[in-house]
C-alpha cells in the first residue's frame, strides 16, 4: 500500500525552459546546442551538489563557451521562461490530504530558491534537494536518503518523475516509480497503483 508519494520538480511541478536556454547560449556562443549541452553538463553534477558556487559554475562555463559571464543568465533566463505546471500541483496538494508528500530534485540553490517560490510550500512535507544531501538521482544513496528519512518501507513509497533512468534508479530501491509524461497518463498510472486521485 503506497502511504507516501513523492514528486520530482523540474519536468514534473514545472516546466523547465532548459531547451531553450541551450538554444540561446548556442546563439551567442557560436557552438552547437549538443556542445553547449555537454559543457553544461559536464559541470552541473558539481554544482547541483553545491561542490561550487553559482559564481564558479559561471565562470567556468563562459570561459569554455567563449562568452562573457553576464550573457551566461542562468538565473535571470530561468525566471522569465520557467512555468508551473497547474493540474500537477492540484494533484499533489490532493495526495497531501491522504499521503505523505515530498519533492525530490536535482537543483542547484539558486534555481530551487526561486523555484519553491512558483507552488503552494504546504502541499509537501518532506523538500529533499540535491544540493542539500550531496548526490544526484539516480544514485542510490539519494534514494536511501530520502527512506531513511520518511521512515517508510520502500514498497510503500510512490516517485514520480520525468526522468526514465531516475525511475528506474528508485526501483532498484524497491520504490514504486512512475515516468511523468503527461497528467492524463500519470492518472492511469496511479490507477494501476490504486492511487485515487481527488
Amino acid at each position: 500500500m503506497i502511504r507516501g508519494v513523492i514528486f520530482d520538480i523540474g519536468g514534473v511541478i514545472i516546466r523547465t525552459p532548459q531547451k531553450e536556454y541551450y538554444s540561446y547560449l548556442s546563439g551567442i556562443s557560436g557552438k552547437s546546442t549538443i556542445k553547449v549541452q555537454e559543457i553544461i553538463k559536464s559541470r552541473l553534477p558539481s554544482f547541483e551538489t553545491g561542490k561550487i558556487t553559482i559564481g564558479k559554475f559561471s565562470s567556468e562555463i563562459s570561459k569554455s563557451l567563449g562568452i562573457r559571464k553576464n550573457q551566461f543568465r542562468w538565473i535571470e533566463f530561468y525566471k522569465e521562461r520557467v512555468k508551473v505546471n497547474e493540474p500537477v500541483v492540484r494533484m499533489a496538494s490532493d495526495m497531501h490530504k491522504k499521503y505523505i508528500t515530498g519533492y525530490l530534485t536535482n537543483v542547484d540553490r539558486n534555481r530551487h530558491a526561486f523555484t519553491v517560490k512558483l507552488f503552494p510550500k504546504n502541499i509537501f512535507d518532506y523538500k529533499f534537494t540535491s544540493f542539500n544531501i550531496g548526490c544526484l538521482k539516480p544514485d542510490p544513496k539519494i534514494y536511501e536518503y530520502v527512506i531513511k528519512k520518511i521512515s517508510l518501507d520502500p514498497r510503500e513509497l510512490l516517485l514520480i518523475d520525468n526522468e526514465m533512468q531516475n525511475i528506474q534508479g528508485a526501483r532498484e530501491l524497491g520504490i514504486n516509480a512512475v515516468q511523468f509524461k503527461n497528467v492524463k497518463l500519470l492518472k492511469y498510472e496511479l490507477s494501476k497503483l490504486d492511487v485515487p486521485i481527488g
